[in-house]
């Protein structure tokens, strides 16, 4: 084993017991350091960066990156990491070291996904409004219902995107649904040939992949590939009984488009925790909303907080860090989940 020390930095304060689960899991590696400090301002890490091998956070500056001369891996506790990604194609001098993002909480990523899934097929908030503001209206025949439930088992259902959150997406719903639809960047023959009873389309059949589908599943990252590949023509093209469940980024969609399309009906309904603005200003009421056009306004839109990775203290999110930690610690670089900085993921 590599008995050279290895300081592990972090650039924010995770929760405590958070902390006590990773310290627990390097017991035996008396080599490797945690250093979680108190005070997370620039100034003071600056003054730690210089000795870190490994940093842990979801973005920094320029000039720390710049200042981290030992470093070795870079962490994002994250799946999504296309804002690091920019940052770091655009920087000058930078030390040599590998980018990894974290999967340990795509289970709960695809349990929220299949979650807002169910709730839009049957409109469960909108019922739920509906009968807290005192609308009394037990569903049955004879009862036209102004937001009736949607039969999941006779839908054509689309994954765009087949990473992890996606892959158990599908896993959830064998036994409800038979009819996928795979869209991803590309596949190879033996990918391929492993998806029994599934279509898979690469980016060149987009067209064939939206007009065979009438729910999409967006679990994918925002690349250059992916910003605004969606817009009022595919939409379109979806259809009129159209379902989008989007927890993957939201400018894989045009805004305006996405707004317009679920108002005029060019497709049916949409559930999202993903948004366009995540430093909204305060509206003349005193309310923040992370969008332009005013989606909480549509009956037929479900909107949740970006908290699909809910609870953000789950150790299992911690795993494939802790382990990507270990290899490094054992004097190798073969690490899980390295991030292609020019691909954006």
């Amino acid at each position: 084993m590599n008995v050279n020390p290895i300081t592990v930095l972090f650039l924010y304060k995770p929760f405590e017991r958070v902390k006590q689960h990773l310290l627990s899991h390097f017991k035996d590696f008396s080599h490797v350091k945690f250093v979680i400090p108190e005070d997370t301002s620039e100034e003071h890490l600056l003054t730690l960066i210089p000795e870190a091998d490994v940093l842990i956070y979801w973005d920094t500056s320029e000039k720390i990156l710049q200042a981290a001369k030992k470093l070795r891996l870079y962490i994002s506790p994250y799946t999504g990491v296309e804002h690091l990604s920019r940052k770091l194609l655009n920087i000058q001098n930078l030390p040599k070291f590998t980018l990894c993002n974290a999967h340990g909480a795509s289970g709960l990523i695809a349990q929220q996904t299949i979650a807002m899934l169910f709730a839009i097929c049957n409109q469960i908030v909108y019922h739920h409004n509906d009968m807290a503001n005192g609308n009394w209206i037990p569903g049955g025949e004879g009862v036209e219902e102004p937001a009736p439930s949607i039969k999941l088992a006779e839908r054509k259902i689309g994954l765009l995107g087949y990473g992890q959150i996606n892959q158990k997406v599908h896993q959830m719903l064998c036994g409800i649904n038979e009819n996928i639809h795979i869209l991803k960047r590309s596949w190879t023959e033996k990918a391929k040939k492993s998806q029994k009873k599934v279509n898979c389309y690469n980016f060149e059949e987009r067209d064939e992949f939206f007009q065979a589908i009438d729910i999409l599943i967006i679990a994918a990252p925002l690349t250059k590939l992916t910003h605004q590949m969606i817009t009022s023509r595919e939409l379109k093209l979806l259809g009129k009984k159209g379902i989008i469940v989007n927890v993957g980024r939201a400018d894989i969609i045009v805004e305006e488009d996405l707004f317009k399309s679920l108002q005029n009906g060019t497709i049916a309904r949409a559930a999202l925790d993903v948004w366009y603005r995540y430093r909204p200003e305060s509206n003349e009421k005193g309310k923040k909303y992370p969008y332009t056009y005013p989606f909480h306004e549509l009956s037929n839109v479900l909107i949740s907080p970006h908290r699909a990775d809910s609870p953000f203290d789950d150790l299992e999110r911690w795993s494939d860090i802790i382990e990507n930690i270990k290899i490094l610690a054992s004097g190798n670089s073969n690490f899980k989940n390295v991030v292609d900085i020019t691909n954006g993921y």
